[in-house]
């Protein structure tokens, strides 16, 4: 039924849009460090954005306390690498 809710409620299109992966691997694929860096920008926005989303869960009680804690530990991994991706290049 919880997930029911978070579909009904169109939280699920929000989490379709974390798409970091996506614009890590096109960022790196880019040959500018402009470039590159524009698709690490959106991909660490786009983790921003899915951590609103796990907020939006947790408070309406579709996701449980201590998996949007798990989840957001994995975003927070995933800014990391981000940071790191923007820095090295």
């Amino acid at each position: 039924a919880k997930g029911a809710l978070a579909a009904q409620s169109g939280l699920t299109g929000d989490l379709d849009l974390c798409t970091q992966s996506q614009h890590m691997a096109e960022g790196c694929a880019r040959r500018t460090k402009r470039d590159r860096h524009h698709f690490f920008s959106i991909a660490q926005g786009s983790a921003m954005e899915c951590a609103a989303a796990l907020d939006i869960l947790r408070v309406t009680g579709c996701l449980s306390p201590a998996d949007a804690t798990r989840a957001k530990h994995k975003l927070t991994r995933i800014v990391q690498m981000l940071v790191g991706l923007r820095r090295s290049r």
